[in-house]
């Protein structure tokens, strides 16, 4: 059973909020249990409920589709108690424990700082994409980069201001718990169902009901390349433009010609010949953006450089039948039609990249990567997570840096002394360590 709430009734400076907002719900106890005996409650009467982050941009349109869930899992016998369980947490959450809270803010801050280093590709793709499309921004919002700046300071705003952040906790309770602006999903057997209909009617009811109001989302609309450092040895080097903004027009060989560059292109200039642990590309084909990423990667200028020559990839590409043909195949092994909705849009999408013809990466190319377009040259958007430190004993947190003013180029260097920086360097002296300071910042 999903129980979602659209967080389009969100004004955007609550969205940071939200993680945490869903974890109180289940985590901070209610008006008749603490955290323990709701949690031990949960445990007993149902397979688990935790809360999650929906968003995904919407086919043809700028807009954002953006829910928060909380999902919970039980027998049939068991789905009145599960429904209790979830009427209490969302109405009667005790949001006003203030140490409990404190508890969950350290958790999910730590959680995002362990997650730096081993999944640096993830980070740079989100906050590269976030600059494309509002859906990506508001994800980011929620779980990247602005979500750990945004926890550091609550840690400390908790302490400073309570009364503060448990108003902005009610207030998205607020607008969120809203029968009407409420979404179910349930999945079980049609014989089970007519049983648990009324049940589930009668939870929907005792929610409040309020006219609904979208609220209007406005991301930043920043185009300047970034650079982040933090305290590992390899680069994660990802960059990226809008294709639909290019002129591309959607079409099915796409996923084709995508699979293609994964499994030639990438695979042997950024990991094969550049020493990467990985390369890849992703396309969002609802919003339009493409992106490139690599993992783990030795390189920052040199893997740049490949992408830029992406375009002279595919264009001189000269693929026989059999190798479209086979490029073909590896995209239909992980193709699945999703949904009964989705299944004339997927037989459409599938009809068009099971036809593609052979000239249809150059097409692509000519397209997405025209001449004196971003994609052939520097992008306007690059995030570049890029380290580079001396003395791996260096434990340096990330904090924000003001943009450079062309491609991103970041390194550090550092003594075992260094901590709790976070440093821009100047756009030249990208991938030339030996012409940074031999000092952090923090030494002076």
């Amino acid at each position: 059973l999903d129980v979602g709430f659209n967080l389009r009734q969100l004004p955007q400076e609550f969205l940071p909020y939200v993680t945490l907002f869903g974890r109180a719900l289940i985590g901070l106890g209610t008006a008749t249990e603490d955290f323990v005996k709701l949690s031990r409650r949960i445990g007993r009467k149902t397979g688990g409920i935790r809360s999650a982050n929906f968003t995904s941009a919407v086919q043809k349109s700028d807009d954002a589709a953006a829910w928060l869930f909380l999902r919970g899992k039980a027998t049939v016998a068991q789905t009145g108690d599960m429904l209790a369980i979830l009427k209490d947490v969302l109405l009667t959450a005790k949001l006003d424990n203030r140490e409990r809270f404190r508890q969950i803010v350290l958790e999910e801050k730590a959680g995002q700082e362990a997650g730096l280093a081993p999944g640096g590709h993830r980070v740079v793709n989100t906050r590269l994409k976030a600059r494309f499309s509002q859906s990506d921004w508001a994800s980011e919002q929620m779980g990247g980069l602005t979500y750990l700046f945004f926890l550091r300071k609550l840690a400390e705003q908790i302490d400073q201001d309570w009364g503060g952040v448990l108003a902005k906790l009610e207030a998205i309770r607020g607008y969120l718990v809203n029968r009407s602006n409420a979404l179910v999903n349930l999945t079980l057997d049609s014989a089970n169902y007519q049983t648990i209909q009324p049940l589930l009617a009668d939870f929907l009811l005792q929610l409040p009901a309020q006219p609904i109001s979208p609220a209007t989302w406005t991301p930043d609309a920043t185009s300047a390349p970034e650079g982040l450092t933090i305290p590992t040895q390899v680069n994660y080097v990802a960059k990226g433009a809008n294709l639909y903004k290019l002129g591309y027009k959607l079409h099915g060989s796409a996923l084709v010609i995508q699979n293609l560059l994964r499994t030639t292109w990438l695979w042997e200039r950024v990991r094969v010949q550049g020493g990467a642990y990985g390369g890849f590309c992703t396309f969002d084909h609802r919003s339009g953006t493409f992106t490139f990423v690599s993992y783990r990667d030795p390189n920052l200028l040199a893997t740049l450089d490949i992408y830029d020559k992406t375009a002279d990839f595919l264009r001189e590409l000269d693929l026989s039948e059999d190798e479209v043909t086979k490029a073909i195949i590896g995209v239909s092994a992980n193709w699945t039609i999703i949904s009964c909705r989705m299944r004339r849009a997927s037989r459409r999408w599938r009809a068009r990249w099971l036809a593609t013809p052979r000239k249809a990466a150059r097409s692509c190319a000519t397209r997405c990567w025209r001449r004196r377009s971003p994609m052939s040259k520097p992008l306007p958007t690059c995030s570049t997570w890029s380290n580079r430190m001396v003395r791996s004993s260096c434990s340096a947190p990330i904090r924000r840096l003001p943009p450079p003013t062309r491609n991103a180029s970041w390194a550090c260097r550092s003594s075992a002394r260094c901590s709790a920086q976070i440093s821009r360097f100047p756009a030249k002296a990208v991938g030339a360590h030996e012409t940074l300071p031999s000092r952090h910042p923090s030494q002076g």
